[in-house]
C-alpha cells in the first residue's frame, strides 16, 4: 500500500507525537520483527519516522506499522485518526 502525501504527513505527525526513539525501536522489533537501527539511520525522531514510513511502504508493511502504533497508543488522538484513515478502505485525510 502506498500512502498519499496527506496520509504520510498525518502518520508522520502522529508517530512523532506518540513515540520516542527508544519506543519506536521496541515497537518495530516486537511488532514488525524489524531492527530500527538496521533499516534507518539514527538521528532526530522526525527524520527516523520519515525514513521508517518510507521503509514500511517499500517493504509492504505500512499497514502493520499503523496497526502496531494504534495498538500501542490506543488513546492517542493523532494515532487513532491516522489508523482510521489509512486502514479504512479508500481512506482519505479529507474531512
Amino acid at each position: 500500500m502506498a500512502l498519499s502525501g496527506d496520509q504520510s504527513k498525518l502518520l508522520h505527525e502522529a508517530l512523532v507525537s506518540a513515540f520516542t526513539y527508544d519506543e519506536l525501536q521496541r515497537l518495530t522489533w516486537f511488532n514488525l520483527n524489524v531492527m530500527l537501527p538496521v533499516v534507518v539511520a539514527n538521528g532526530p525522531v522526525d527524520r527516523v519516522v520519515y525514513d521508517l514510513i518510507k521503509y514500511a511502504e517499500q517493504y509492504g508493511i505500512i499497514e502493520d506499522l499503523v496497526r502496531a502504533a494504534s495498538e500501542s497508543r490506543p488513546r492517542n488522538p493523532l494515532i487513532k485518526k491516522a489508523a482510521s484513515l489509512i486502514l479504512a478502505p479508500g481512506g482519505s485525510v479529507e474531512e
